[in-house]
């Protein structure tokens, strides 16, 4: 599917669904996912199944992108594209270190 039909298809769940619901499946599906991965790891689901909680999170996510800059009027991409920088920057030097503190910033 070519990203134009993709990304009409997300805009129109939002306008179809509102944005209350689409946040409750964000929700659910990223507990879902959650969910897959600790089965997976413990060899109680497919690697299938997995996959398709990755991609329902994925296609929630755009939705919630999208939603979350017209709740506040702005377009998110740039502090998005800014904070997956940091983010990477910070991973780059963890394995620069050899080091994986969960909450240091």
């Amino acid at each position: 599917m070519d990203s134009r039909k993709s990304s009409r298809i997300i805009q129109k769940a939002i306008s179809t669904f509102g944005f209350s619901l689409q946040i409750d499946k964000t929700i659910k599906e990223l507990s879902e996912l959650l969910l897959a991965v600790i089965h997976y790891r413990a060899d109680n689901t497919t690697l299938p199944n997995v996959v398709s909680e990755i991609v329902d999170v994925e296609i929630m996510l755009e939705q919630y992108k999208i939603m979350v800059s017209e709740i506040s009027g702005q377009n998110i991409t740039p502090l998005l594209n800014k904070a997956r920088e940091s983010e990477l920057e910070r991973l780059n030097k963890a394995i620069k270190h050899k080091t994986h503190k969960r909450w240091d910033r």
